[in-house]
């Protein structure tokens, strides 16, 4: 009789045993990054002034600043604003890829 319990007792485990394949964890594949490319169209561009003066402790600054292809940027600022704020006035000039100027003041 203790024979036959243990076999029924083995058997119902045997039986109870699930036929699914255990699911195992992976770890998630690590972060890559590729850095961007700059495509071989782009060249390099001379820089023929580049002016600046450093911001005062009344908060005025002035930037000049020019390149070979003629892009042109000149800016400055005063500390006059309200509450010590610094006002920015200035231009930037360049040549649109289809050869025309253009200028944003």
């Amino acid at each position: 009789m203790i024979k036959a319990t243990i076999f029924a007792a083995l058997l119902a485990v045997a039986a109870a045993r699930p036929d699914a394949p255990r699911r195992s964890y992976a770890a998630p594949p690590a972060n890559t990054y590729s850095a961007p490319r700059s495509d071989d169209s782009s060249e390099e561009v001379a820089i023929l002034r580049d002016d600046r003066v450093y911001p005062s402790a009344a908060g005025e600054y002035s930037l000049d600043f020019e390149t070979a292809d003629g892009t042109k940027i000149s800016e400055s600022g005063y500390g006059s604003g309200p509450d010590g704020a610094v006002e920015t006035q200035g231009s930037v000039s360049f040549t649109h890829p289809d050869g025309e100027r253009g200028q944003i003041r």
